[in-house]
């Protein structure tokens, strides 16, 4: 984490320290509690990659506490309270007797995972040292397993382990699940993953040290597409090299100086020759903004503590994430909000496939479809496959239907209850099962893999309380009269507040139609994560601006779990007061279609 600030209260909810900086090296300290009570909720807030998010801890009077994912674990199981919500009032459930409750459920799933860091099995997660960066001890505990909060009903902590296999759910009442540790792992040490991405960075800080150095850092069969170019081996650091030195945006935010934020670790992969493991690879910008330079990117170890860039995890590019989407119509009168949820998966056609199966795991072991893929035409991606080119409509025919649209690849999932269904299948795991097949009715799969998602789907009860922004009245005012001839020039000064705690903000798009898609899109401009406000400029095609036309603002963000949000804000005044603007045909009725289909 990053940019750390810490607070602490004490048990009736008396602020002990607020928004306290932290080092980079993440201990603080000490400070005076002497004028409080006991037990003391303790708080950091920071960036962890690409995301804001807030970590938990307690102690009930004193001493080192750690403030990690466990802890916040800790912290949730013992308390029983909403996730979102341990820091308000005074508070609740964390006597030493639920505390010690709480650990011992926990140290019982992750006895896998503490031998393998070479822990203790009852280790304190609440006080065992740490060093954070280091990924060993305590360190490389939390790079093995992910962890997962929620609530459903109740809350609830989930762990997945990265360096084997098995999700484990706990409760206030009990655990069901396994994790295992490949023994793969033992002998492979991680903290070499940082060395390399710091050596990544410094090549990145000029041309003549990106052609010294990258190509050096990249593994012997190492794989990666850039630009829809296949390249392997060190000819990729070449390709990065390229890349980063023509800029990504039109404003060339990708140049050098551009760095390379410390990686998370995503699943490891045991089973070859070389173990494989899945990194995420967020960059920051020279003018601070954080954005995904590639997904589903990998690192592959070469003894000696030694890891070198692998590239895509799969032979061919590939990525998923889960999107949130808050549509708000924001042009006077009653506000009107309407949420979408989707789960976006890239295969690229670079494979060769000619169709795709997207599954889930259910909790009997069975496999749910959620969509068919195929490729269209010229496209670079699967699309996904509808019952025809126009209607939303999901095909559950790999045979009959068409793709309506080519790189369309969010699937969208059922609204309410059908939906939530859906999302609870995710405690079997957090990821999906792609199968491609080399024939285009998806008869014989010609190969399988999973993809991991970094974030689950909220339920639809939580879409509300996302982190939105809300926009300034005289930015929702500007944003419905913003209007332009044919060729001219258009500027849109738009400002916002963010709750607490944030998202992290990584882009801004003015567009013409919902879905921003690439023809609708007339400005993009990245932006630092905590920003406030954002300049737009575009210039109009053939086609004029009026203030009556369909204008969308939409700030891209993610939430602390990682899940992408997207928050619209749309002006469409030939639409009667009081209703939501017209979405984009395809992806509205689809979600509505499929509810009716699930119904029957």
């Amino acid at each position: 984490m990053s940019n750390v600030t810490l607070s602490i209260l004490d048990a009736t909810g008396k602020s002990m320290a607020s928004n306290t900086s932290v080092p980079a090296s993440g201990s603080y300290g000490p400070i005076a509690l002497a004028s409080g009570t006991g037990p003391f909720r303790l708080a950091a807030c920071g960036y962890a990659v690409d995301r804001y998010t807030c970590l938990y801890s307690v102690t009930q009077s004193g001493g080192t506490a750690q403030i990690t994912p466990l802890t916040s674990a800790v912290v949730l199981l013992a308390s029983g309270v909403n996730p979102s919500s341990p820091m308000s009032g005074a508070v609740t459930g964390l006597s030493a007797t639920a505390v010690a409750a709480a650990q011992g459920q926990l140290q019982t799933a992750l006895a896998p995972a503490l031998a393998d860091a070479g822990l203790a099995s009852n280790a304190d997660l609440l006080t065992t040292a740490l060093t954070a960066g280091s990924r060993s001890g305590y360190d490389r505990l939390l790079d093995s397993v992910a962890v997962t909060v929620g609530q459903d009903g109740s809350p609830y902590v989930q762990l997945e382990s990265r360096m084997g296999g098995g999700i484990v759910t706990l409760t206030g009442t009990g655990v069901g699940g396994e994790l295992t540790i490949d023994a793969g792992a033992a002998g492979v040490t991680l903290a070499g993953i940082s060395t390399l991405f710091t050596q990544m960075t410094a090549a990145m800080a000029s041309a003549s040290a990106c052609s010294a150095n990258m190509p050096g850092l990249m593994a012997p069969n190492a794989r990666m597409n850039l630009a829809n170019i296949a390249f392997t081996g060190a000819d990729i650091g070449a390709g990065l090299c390229n890349v980063i030195g023509t800029g990504i945006f039109s404003d060339g935010t990708y140049k050098y100086g551009t760095k390379l934020l410390a990686p998370q670790l995503g699943r490891c992969d045991f089973s070859g020759s070389t173990p494989v493991c899945r990194v995420s690879m967020v960059a920051q910008t020279p003018a601070g903004a954080l954005l995904t330079f590639a997904q589903n990117q990998s690192v592959a170890w070469q003894g000696n503590g030694t890891w070198l860039f692998y590239g895509d995890a799969q032979p061919f590019p590939t990525s998923a994430e889960v999107r949130v989407q808050r549509l708000r119509r924001v042009d006077g009168g009653a506000q009107v909000d309407s949420y979408l949820r989707s789960i976006g998966v890239g295969i690229s056609t670079l494979s060769g496939a000619l169709c795709a199966r997207v599954t889930q795991a259910d909790p009997n072991g069975g496999d749910v479809t959620l969509a068919y893929m195929k490729p269209g035409t010229g496209s670079t991606n699967l699309s996904i496959w509808t019952v025809d080119a126009v209607n939303g409509q999901l095909s559950g025919d790999p045979t009959t239907g068409a793709i309506r649209g080519n790189d369309d690849r969010w699937i969208p999932l059922p609204d309410g209850s059908d939906g939530d269904a859906l999302v609870r299948n995710f405690a079997v795991g957090h990821s999906l099962k792609v199968a491609l097949y080399s024939d285009d009715s998806c008869s014989t799969p010609a190969s399988t893999f999973s993809l991991d998602l970094a974030a689950v789907p909220p339920l639809s009860t939580a879409l509300a309380s996302q982190p939105w922004p809300s926009l300034a009245t005289a930015s929702a005012t500007a944003l419905a009269g913003l209007k332009g001839a044919a060729a001219a020039k258009v500027n849109l000064s738009a400002s916002w507040t963010l709750p607490s705690p944030p998202p992290a903000l990584s882009t801004a798009q003015l567009c013409t139609d919902s879905l921003c898609n690439t023809g609708s899109i007339l400005a993009t401009l990245p932006v630092a994560p905590g920003a406030l406000t954002a300049a737009l400029s575009a210039t109009l095609g053939s086609t004029a601006l009026d203030a009556s036309s369909f204008k969308q603002l939409r700030l891209n963000a993610r939430n602390g779990d990682g899940l992408l949000l997207q928050a619209d804000f749309q002006s469409c005044t030939t639409a009667a007061p009081g209703s939501a603007c017209a979405v984009s045909l395809p992806l509205r009725q689809g979600m509505r279609v499929q509810n009716r289909r699930r119904a029957r």
